[in-house]
């Protein structure tokens, strides 16, 4: 299934933008399979606990401005909470960058994907 993650030059929930450049070269650099879980996006991307993974995402790429990719969903003990919860939630990518005085990010790693709920 294929997801849209994050659009280029927009502002996001919190009003950070991320350029096409920036999010063209995290994707080059991004490990792939990316991991894949579902939560807020206010947790840190570095240490995911295993029981919050629901899915990965594959095949990272850009499509007319957007960050896509294929979500695979992992036979977790979240997978039915997940599959329940999919149609409700906006994915996000979660990583580590530096953000600038106008919100504009640089240096951007992606690290995984989050399923955010909003029900």
């Amino acid at each position: 299934m294929e997801i849209e993650i994050i659009k280029a030059d927009t502002p996001t929930v919190n009003d950070r933008i991320y350029p096409k450049e920036e999010l063209e070269k995290a994707i080059a650099n991004a490990p792939q399979p990316l991991v894949g879980r579902l939560g807020s996006s206010n947790t840190n991307p570095t240490n995911i606990p295993l029981e919050d993974i629901a899915f990965i995402v594959e095949n990272l790429r850009m499509d007319d401005g957007t960050v896509v990719g294929d979500m695979k969903i992992l036979n977790t003990p979240n997978k039915a909470k997940f599959e329940e919860v999919l149609p409700f939630v906006r994915f996000t990518p979660a990583g580590t960058c530096i953000v600038d005085d106008d919100n504009n990010i640089r240096d951007y790693k992606i690290l995984c994907v989050i399923a955010v709920p909003e029900m």
